[in-house]
C-alpha cells in the first residue's frame, strides 16, 4: 500500500511521531524517547546509502490537533450509540463489489459535498462518507462542533473495516479523547488498523508493547512492528529503532546498530526532502555523531554494514511494483485451431454384379470361372 510521509512535530530535541500519515486528519502528538544531549563536533560522514524512489508531492489535508481532556466525558451522544451497531456481515457479492464502491468513492470530492447529501451516504455506511463526517463535526466544519458525535462516526467506520478509523479509534482510547482511557482497548484497535497494513499503527502499537501497556512487554514483536513500519516510509520508526537500541529498553544494548538506523533515518529524511534537512533528521545525525566518536573500528564497519543492508531493503519495499515481463514467442502456448468443416458424406453405392455370361452351346467343355465354384452340398437325405 503506498503511504504518504507524516508529519512530524518537534519541539526542542524532544522527538514526537504524528499520529497520521497525509490525508488522514486526526492527529495527537505523541511524544518518543528523549534524547540526550548530542555533541555538534563533526566527525566521520554517514555510510553511502541508495537512493530513494521519488514520491510525488502531495498536499496534506490540514491536521488538528485535539488537547488533552483533563476529565473525559462519557460517549451518550446518540451518534456514538448508532455507532455501536455491529456491521452486516461480509458475502461473496459485497467483496466482489468492493473494487467498483473503492474506485467509485476516489472519485467523489467529499470535502466539498453538501451535507444532506454526504450524512445520506454516512447512514447507507459509505466509508468515506462516515470519515468525513467525522472530520467534519470534530473540526465543526460547515456544521456545529460535535466531538462526541465525530467519534461515534469514527467508531462506526472503523467497525465496518476502515484501517484509519481503526487507528484513529485506537488514539481516542490512548489518549482519553471522548471515551475513558483503555490501554487494552487502545492496543486492541491499534492492532486491528496494522493487521490491515496500517503504517502508523504498526509504530504505535510497537510502543505500547515496548512500554508494556495495555498488554506485556514483547521485544521481538517490537521489533518487527518497527522494522515493518520502516519498510512503509515511516522515518520516526527509523529513529525509534535507533533510540531502542541505544537505550536497551527492550533489547540489548547495541549501539553499532543504534549508528545504523539513525544514519538511515537522517539520509532518508534528506533524500525525501530533497537534499533539506528537518529536526527529526538533525537529531538522528547529532546521535549519529555520539556514536561514531565512541564505537571501534570494528563496530563501525558492523554499523556500516547494516545501515546499508537495511536501507537497501527500505528502498526495495518503497519501490513501485513492476508489471510481469512479456511472454516469449516460445513460451506462448501453441493456439488451438478448430477442426476443418467436412461435407456429410454420402452413401457408397454398392458395385453391381457382372452379368454371367450367356450359356454356350458349344460341346466343347468350359472351364468355369473361379467363382462359380462352391462347396459340394450333403448329400440329400429328403425322401420323395
Amino acid at each position: 500500500m503506498a503511504v504518504t510521509r507524516p508529519a512530524l512535530l518537534i519541539g526542542g530535541v524532544i522527538l514526537a511521531a504524528a499520529l497520521g500519515t497525509a490525508g488522514a486528519w486526526l492527529v495527537w502528538p505523541r511524544q518518543a524517547s528523549s534524547p540526550r544531549a548530542a555533541d555538534t563536533t563533526q566527525t566521520k560522514s554517514a555510510p553511502a546509502l541508495a537512493a530513494i524512489p521519488a514520491k510525488p508531492e502531495t498536499k496534506p489535508a490540514a491536521p488538528i490537533v485535539i488537547p488533552e481532556a483533563a476529565i473525559p466525558p462519557e460517549p451518550t451522544s446518540a451518534e456514538f450509540a448508532r455507532a455501536a451497531a455491529p456491521p452486516a456481515p461480509e458475502t461473496p457479492a459485497s467483496r466482489a463489489s468492493e473494487p467498483a464502491a473503492a474506485a467509485a468513492a476516489a472519485a467523489v470530492d467529499w470535502t466539498n459535498l453538501p451535507i444532506d447529501e454526504l450524512r445520506s451516504r454516512a447512514n447507507a455506511d459509505e466509508l468515506a462518507a462516515m470519515e468525513e463526517m467525522a472530520r467534519r463535526l470534530v473540526q465543526g466544519v460547515g456544521v456545529p462542533k460535535d466531538q462526541q458525535a465525530g467519534a461515534g462516526w469514527l467508531l462506526r467506520a472503523a467497525q465496518h473495516g476502515s484501517a484509519q478509523s481503526a487507528f484513529n479509534v485506537g488514539v481516542m482510547y490512548e489518549r482519553g479523547f471522548v471515551v475513558e482511557r483503555d490501554s487494552t482497548r487502545a492496543v486492541a484497535w491499534y492492532r486491528k488498523a496494522a493487521d490491515a497494513n496500517w503504517p502508523m499503527a504498526k509504530h504505535h502499537l510497537a510502543l505500547m508493547l515496548r512500554d508494556g501497556k495495555g498488554a506485556p512487554r514483547n521485544a521481538p514483536e517490537t521489533v518487527e512492528l518497527l522494522r515493518a513500519a520502516s519498510r512503509q516510509g515511516l522515518a520516526v520508526s527509523m529513529f525509534t529503532l535507533g533510540d531502542i537500541y541505544e537505550r536497551g529498553d527492550v533489547l540489548p544494548k547495541d549501539p553499532a546498530m543504534a549508528l545504523a538506523w539513525y544514519a538511515i533515518t537522517a539520509e532518508f529524511e534528506r533524500q525525501t526532502n530533497r537534499g533539506g534537512d528537518n529536526a527529526l533528521a538533525k537529531t538522528a545525525e547529532q546521535r549519529a555523531q555520539v556514536l561514531r566518536s565512541t564505537l571501534l573500528p570494528g563496530d563501525l564497519e558492523r554499523a556500516q554494514q547494516a545501515s546499508q543492508h537495511e536501507f537497501k531493503e527500505i528502498v526495495e519495499a518503497l519501490q513501485p511494483p513492476k508489471p510481469p515481463p512479456p511472454l516469449e514467442p516460445s513460451a506462448l502456448p501453441p493456439a488451438a485451431l478448430p477442426a476443418p468443416a467436412l461435407p456429410p458424406a454420402q452413401p457408397v453405392a454398392e458395385p453391381e454384379q457382372p452379368a454371367a455370361p450367356p450359356h454356350s452351346h458349344s460341346t466343347k467343355e468350359q472351364t468355369p470361372h473361379p467363382s462359380a465354384y462352391r462347396a459340394p452340398c450333403p448329400p440329400c437325405t429328403t425322401a420323395f
